[in-house]
């Protein structure tokens, strides 16, 4: 008698099978239908799932994202310039005014800036 014959010579190693790590006296395993092994064998664990990827932008809502962050990026660049202008020319009359003026163009450049790098959080005024 051969040890293919024999029974308790194979074993099936498929994790998911109801007859892993079982004994069974078949080259198949009959619950999985998979090839078994012989009982020295170990259980192979299965492999690990992949975590679900996000789903890429397309091209258009690429384009439409550039597209925001300039528009609005640049308006806000723009209201910095104004009131950086605005702030130095006030100076000589009142130097309160040109401070105020000063931190509203510090604040729209920072704004610009976080826009431009990609921010979410995109307002206007008019």
């Amino acid at each position: 008698m051969s040890t293919a014959d024999r029974t308790d010579s194979f074993v099936c190693v498929n994790p998911q099978c109801t007859a892993a790590g079982r004994a069974i006296n078949r080259t198949s395993c009959a619950s999985c239908g998979r090839p078994a092994q012989t009982a020295g064998a170990t259980i192979r664990s299965a492999p690990a799932a992949r975590p679900p990827q996000p789903a890429r932008p397309s091209r258009v809502e690429k384009g439409m994202e550039i597209g925001s962050r300039v528009f609005f990026g640049g308006f806000w660049a723009l209201v910095a310039v104004v009131a950086t202008v605005a702030a130095l020319a006030s100076f000589g009359s009142n130097p309160g005014a040109g401070m105020v003026g000063l931190v509203i163009a510090v604040l729209a450049g920072l704004y610009a800036r976080y826009i431009f790098r990609g921010g979410r959080w995109r307002i206007m005024f008019w």
